[in-house]
């Protein structure tokens, strides 16, 4: 019986293989006629294309920035780019000289935090960036690269008067001490039922006095369903902990809260791993005071 299989199994092969030889043999590739190779491109780091920024962000912090490329490089020429998008119209030259094989350009997004600032909550905008001498985008398909590409920038808008409160860093490990917060409104999925919010620096006001390395590159975010269960994302950094003796690293956040509505605050209880070392600060509670103005809870859902 192994015999018999053995050469079935080289007859089986036999047939796919001359199977697929015959297939190579009549295929034919036919090239795109329309490529344009002595076009531009667009190139743009994956870290540009994606922003989150707050309305009180400096106007500094609203930009990116856009290399065009291209592989002919014999003469000096001229590509014209369009910028579109919501707060945004407008178009801008880029120039190559002879021998020159990319330019990279500053994009402008300061339009943004205008909108913002005019009580808008989240602001997801698209920006097209096309080296298509069109202005409606469309033109030949080009094979080195694309010829636009889309900038996706979230402009948040803070709730002001939040507070954190724990006692993790007192004598005591029981009194609760509060410091001021920069909490910010990422949006609302209806559908969902769920609010996410987002916290710039959750320990900045203390971080120094407990010796932390604290900075607006750390941030916080969590998600609020409407029955007023917390979930805490723990992909993001919230400060820097060296203790001096060889246990060091970024600390990112884990843990749930539940919405108490006599405090009005959701009580978190939170630990802090550091870094991939295997220690960590165990947290406990923290309680999120927001205003009493506002209410995070999401509505819960039509159906």
């Amino acid at each position: 019986m192994k015999k018999i299989f053995k050469y079935s199994y080289v007859a089986l092969m036999a047939v796919l293989m001359t199977a697929l030889n015959a297939c190579t043999d009549e295929y034919s590739y036919d090239g795109n006629p329309d490529s344009d190779n002595s076009g531009a491109y667009i190139i743009a780091n994956s870290s540009d294309l994606t922003k989150v920024l707050t309305s009180d962000d400096d106007a500094t912090a609203f930009s990116s920035s856009y290399t065009v490329a291209r592989h002919d490089t014999a003469k000096a020429e001229d590509y014209t780019v369009y910028i579109t998008g919501e707060g945004i119209n407008k178009t801008e030259t880029v120039k190559f000289a002879a021998g020159e094989s990319r330019v990279t350009k500053t994009l402008d997004l300061s339009s943004l935090k205008t909108l913002a600032e005019s009580g808008k909550k989240v602001i997801n905008v698209k920006v097209k960036v096309s080296t298509v001498n069109d202005a409606d985008g469309t033109g030949a398909s080009y094979m080195y690269g694309a010829r636009s590409q889309t900038y996706t920038v979230s402009v948040l808008n803070k709730i002001p008067g939040c507070q954190f409160k724990a006692s993790w860093f007192m004598s005591d490990n029981t009194t609760m001490y509060p410091w001021d917060i920069d909490v910010y409104d990422y949006g609302e999925d209806t559908e969902k039922g769920t609010h996410t919010y987002y916290i710039k620096n959750p320990f900045g006001a203390i971080g120094e006095q407990l010796g932390l390395t604290v900075g607006d590159e750390y941030s916080m975010y969590f998600t609020l369903d409407y029955k007023g269960n917390a979930t805490v994302d723990n992909s993001t950094k919230v400060f820097h902990f060296d203790d001096g003796q060889g246990v060091s690293g970024d600390c990112t956040v884990s843990g749930v809260g539940t919405w108490d509505e006599k405090e009005h605050a959701v009580i978190f209880s939170l630990s802090y791993p550091i870094g991939t070392t295997g220690y960590g600060l165990t947290g406990g509670e923290h309680d999120l005071v927001f205003p009493a103005t506002y209410n995070p809870v999401p509505a819960k859902p039509a159906n």
